[in-house]
């Protein structure tokens, strides 16, 4: 206890240090001298992309004017109170926004410490995604669609026209930093690491995305490559192979929180599997009026075994001691091939001041290890209510519903430990049955708010899960409080059944 207290001291100065300096520092509007201006709309996008620039240019906003050919960069010591559009080119956004971004003719970069309380979107590009960003609702992209910045009887405006008219032209880029585009630290590699560039067609929807990951504990190379393939006017191929080490409970904590917290506290929430996969997908999107669905039929193809855990364990900072959850054994699955057809509908309802969404994920495998031919469906599903001021109710649930089972240990999902059932031991249920179901009600600090670290959240919490082999066995029920600061997160939870109270610490890094 005394080694968490001195931790939690020093977190605590050095969040105020960055504070205070943050505050000392002048806010600039942009490292490129952009400037805020005024700009309408000639000829909207069709659909809810369209509606979505439209509406923000009618209301509260801020436009910055891009520059063709490079970048808009949005620093991180800038802050925004309503919607920020940036018109005419790609962006590169650091700072906080209380509202949506909206890049209107590129690509939408969210950097390390950009925060936005809104939707992230990019029309004519993509939204590319850094671990240490946060967008609180979702992200949207829509590269078919491209706006040119104009000036017109002195005035600017935004004139559409379809991505497909552009001229193609081949585009070499390194996405993340420097192309390194993902750092873990886990029990079962220690360090990992995954670099890879982008080729990317302008006017299409054409991208190569080869990639090559090490692992110190596993002592060698994983390579893989992604190609996407535009067909028609809307469908598209992705084809995807590599070897990797998988986990099924990524949901639980982004790579980035898992890493930082299980180097920190020494708690890593995954079960792991090493494997060879590939996978072929159609898909196209769907526009309505008010929402965005995505549907995709494919096929997989893995040939899994199982990973080992080392001994003796890896180091944590301040959890070693406390809880040796790195030394959890490693569960064993199934070796074998699985080849499966995968059908995977995703709806997000967006245009409302109460966005939802919904997924659902079959797998159907024709090949399979085991006699038991099982059929998966994965549900998730969100709900953000605004409540009054800044606070608001969020909802979020996931089931794993099998059928003529029970299946491999690869298709077996877990739950327990920070950031899912805070008062169960980690992931000590698990099954190919599980359900998992979190309210939130938060109040952001807002007399709190740093410019650097953003605004601290006081949530109160209720959750409700269990998992098993063939059934959901002992449902159970927690009540508490999070506290959300910075790139730390920390909950009190009671479970009303065993009577017993966990304190508990994780990151809360990546969205």
């Amino acid at each position: 206890m005394p080694a968490l207290a001195r931790a939690c001291v020093a977190v605590a100065a050095v969040l105020l240090a960055s504070r205070a300096s943050a505050q000392a520092a002048p806010a600039r509007p942009d490292s490129t001298g952009v400037r805020p201006f005024d700009v309408r709309i000639l000829g909207a996008a069709p659909g809810i992309s369209g509606d979505f620039l439209r509406d923000a240019l009618n209301g509260p906003h801020v436009a910055w004017r891009g520059v063709p050919g490079g970048k808009v960069r949005v620093p991180r010591d800038s802050a925004f109170a309503h919607t920020l559009v940036v018109a005419g080119g790609t962006a590169f956004v650091q700072s906080r926004v209380k509202g949506d971004v909206i890049v209107a003719g590129g690509d939408l970069e969210l950097g390390p410490g950009a925060r936005i309380e809104g939707r992230a979107i990019a029309i004519g590009g993509v939204v590319k995604h850094s671990p240490w960003a946060f967008v609180r609702d979702t992200s949207l992209s829509y590269p078919q669609h491209h706006y040119d910045l104009q000036e017109r009887d002195g005035r600017s405006v935004l004139h559409y026209r379809r991505q497909s008219d552009l001229a193609g032209q081949l585009f070499f880029e390194l996405p993340g930093y420097y192309g390194w585009q993902e750092l873990s630290y886990d029990r079962v590699q220690s360090v990992g690491i995954q670099w890879g560039p982008e080729l990317a067609l302008q006017g299409s929807d054409v991208l190569i995305q080869p990639v090559i990951g090490w692992h110190a504990q596993q002592g060698n190379f994983d390579p893989g490559l992604h190609v996407r393939l535009p067909f028609g006017t809307v469908w598209r191929l992705d084809l995807d192979g590599r070897r990797e080490t998988r986990t099924n409970e990524a949901w639980i904590a982004s790579t980035l929180d898992n890493t930082a917290t299980t180097f920190i506290f020494g708690q890593d929430v995954r079960n792991y599997y090493r494997a060879w996969r590939g996978e072929a997908v159609v898909s196209r999107p769907i526009e309505f009026f008010r929402g965005h669905m995505t549907m995709a039929i494919g096929g997989a193809w893995e040939r899994a075994w199982s990973l080992a855990t080392p001994v003796p364990a890896l180091p944590s900072i301040i959890g070693q001691s406390l809880l040796f959850s790195n030394r959890r054994l490693n569960p064993a699955i199934t070796d074998g091939d699985i080849a499966s057809g995968v059908l995977d509908l995703t709806y997000e309802h967006t245009a409302t001041t109460t966005p939802w969404s919904l997924g659902i994920r079959t797998e159907v495998p024709f090949q399979t290890v085991g006699a038991a031919r099982w059929v998966q469906n994965t549900v998730t599903g969100t709900l953000l209510i605004p409540t009054v001021g800044t606070q608001y109710w969020h909802a979020k649930v996931r089931a794993v519903i099998t059928s003529n089972g029970p299946a491999p240990g690869q298709r077996q999902y877990g739950l327990g430990g920070p950031a899912s059932m805070t008062t169960r031991d980690i992931l000590d249920r698990r099954g190919d049955q599980l359900l998992f179901v979190e309210h939130l009600y938060t109040f952001p600090i807002e007399r709190w708010d740093d410019p650097l670290w953003g605004t601290p959240k006081f949530s109160l919490r209720h959750v409700l899960g269990g998992a098993a082999v063939g059934g959901l066995g002992t449902l159970s029920n927690e009540v508490g409080v999070r506290f959300d600061f910075a790139v730390l997160r920390s909950d009190i939870m009671f479970d009303p059944e065993s009577r017993r109270v966990i304190f508990s610490f994780a990151a809360a890094i990546g969205p």
